[in-house]
């Protein structure tokens, strides 16, 4: 893109949080209860007798989790991909559902968002939505989503610059 075109592209900006997606992975106890536990981050649960209390109640742990581990000065992990976990891991379990939970990303400020359009196959689009809609989240959200997760597995990938 040449600088003229890039000083003449209109954009909607909004002020938002940077915010990054750790997987918390609901399971139906033996008494039809529900918890929830997220695989980055060992001990982080919470438990409900339903699953919208369950998500909700996992959305305040998660938050209280992270806070507690910036206060002790602790490392915090970098959520890993939804397709990291493998229910056969855990014998015996029964995941009913897979929840992507958004968190403000530790150490980034905030910024404008920058509304962009991005051109793709139109059956690509049908499943990034449909993927959005599955774990509840936008499709600007998974596309977020998908690039910080590819960025962070290509390390040096946002170094080099275009010729």
């Amino acid at each position: 893109m040449t600088r003229t075109s890039r000083e003449t592209m209109k954009t909607k900006r909004t002020m938002t949080m940077a915010k990054v997606f750790y997987m918390g992975v609901v399971e139906r106890g033996l008494n039809g209860s529900y918890g929830v536990y997220f695989p980055d981050l060992p001990g982080c649960v919470s438990a409900a007798d339903s699953f919208e209390e369950t998500v909700s109640g996992g959305q305040e742990a998660l938050e209280l989790h992270l806070e507690m581990m910036r206060e002790d000065g602790l490392t915090i992990p970098d959520p890993s991909p939804v397709t990291a976990f493998d229910p056969d891991d855990y014998p015996g379990s029964d995941v009913v559902k897979i929840v992507m939970f958004p968190v403000e990303a530790a150490g980034e400020t905030k910024e404008a968002a920058v509304r962009a359009n991005v051109t793709m196959n139109p059956r690509l689009l049908r499943k990034v939505d449909a993927a959005a809609e599955a774990h509840g989240l936008t499709r600007s959200g998974l596309l977020a989503l998908a690039a910080r997760q590819w960025i962070s597995a290509n390390p040096g990938a946002t170094d080099r610059r275009a010729g």
